[in-house]
């Protein structure tokens, strides 16, 4: 991931009647990019050396990159800073309701949390860069402690590097074969990237690492995944690795393998009654048939067999010793099985 150099942007509030000048940070860090949402952190804290500072109300403005990125909301509150637009900015805002007092308005020279943000990212967005957030402009009045008075202050504005995704995710697929479930994907742009992670999940929220493919320019990837049973769905998707640690993530693909129904007979040979084994990849009705050797249906059985392990009891006390043939149809699969009853 191609990386800018971190943003200090230097912008100044004047006040009348200047008390005593006063410096704040705000920075904006934490940022994480998917190919759908960007989230980030904006703080503040007072500059070395100034103490505390109660803050009535401050406002902050940030140009984005407004291509990409859409419909910003706050997903935690931290000072209760606020999110909106202000023209194409987006704006901070910290309101006190004149109590300036209250300890959710006292910054210190550590860092505090305003809020956090999120946006979406435009679908078409699949890589370079992608916020291009800067400071933009300034106001608000700053108090201090429990002083009336409006002071003077500056702050300096620092942002986190630019966030450019790893690289342009052309198409990924997860296909299900007879005992695998194929992972393909197709890149371009790999710059200063340095690979995949794969992840695995039973649902679409929790993942975990599958295979670490490492990244070789550009291209066509595929894996095969044997780690997977029959009948149950798998999610997955690619976090995608920049060298300097930072990541994203593909959109969410999924799979699951039909498999095969296996049937057998215990006991056989029989003196009279044998269980007929099945097991199926999914829910089915069955109908399972006894024929003697010239071909003549004795007995039809029909029933439901569920997804897994089952158990189907067959009668044969009422024939006469000899072989038999035991036929299922179940899941458009038929299996024929031979039967000694003694």
């Amino acid at each position: 991931m191609k990386k800018i150099l971190l943003l200090s942007i230097i912008c100044s509030f004047l006040f009348a009647k200047p008390i005593a000048a006063q410096d704040f940070i705000v920075t904006i860090t934490n940022k994480v990019a998917t190919n759908s949402k960007l989230t980030f952190d904006v703080n503040i804290q007072t500059s070395p050396g100034s103490g505390s500072i109660a803050i009535d109300n401050a406002d902050f403005y940030f140009s984005y990159n407004t291509t990409y990125l859409h419909n910003q909301v706050r997903i935690a509150s931290g000072m209760g800073g606020t999110v909106g637009t202000f023209g194409t900015n987006l704006a901070i805002n910290i309101q006190g309701f004149g109590d300036h007092t209250l300890p959710s308005r006292i910054v210190t020279e550590t860092p505090r949390l305003v809020c956090s943000v999120q946006f979406d990212v435009s679908p078409s967005q699949t890589g370079g860069a992608l916020d291009n957030l800067a400071c933009n402009g300034n106001g608000g009045v700053f108090k201090l402690d429990n002083a009336d008075n409006s002071i003077p202050a500056t702050y300096s504005c620092s942002v986190s590097s630019n966030i450019v995704l790893p690289l342009t995710l052309l198409d990924f697929s997860a296909k299900p074969q007879k005992d695998n479930i194929v992972l393909n994907w197709q890149t371009a742009n790999e710059i200063n990237f340095s690979g995949f992670e794969l992840q695995r999940g039973t649902d679409a929220q929790n993942f975990s690492a599958a295979a670490e493919v490492k990244g070789k320019g550009a291209g066509d990837y595929v894996y095969n995944d044997f780690q997977v049973q029959a009948g149950q769905l798998y999610y997955y998707r690619l976090k995608m690795l920049d060298r300097d640690g930072s990541f994203s993530f593909s959109s969410i693909k999924s799979a699951t393998i039909v498999g095969q129904t296996i049937a057998k007979l215990f006991p056989n040979p029989t003196k009279n009654n044998t269980r007929l084994n099945i097991y199926a990849p999914s829910a089915s009705e069955a109908e399972i048939k006894i024929f003697n050797t010239q071909g003549q249906v004795l007995q039809t059985i029909k029933t439901s067999v569920a997804a897994g392990q089952n158990d189907v009891p067959i009668d044969l006390s009422n024939l006469v010793s000899g072989m038999y043939y035991v036929v299922m149809n179940v899941n458009n699969q038929q299996f024929s099985l031979k039967v000694n009853k003694e």
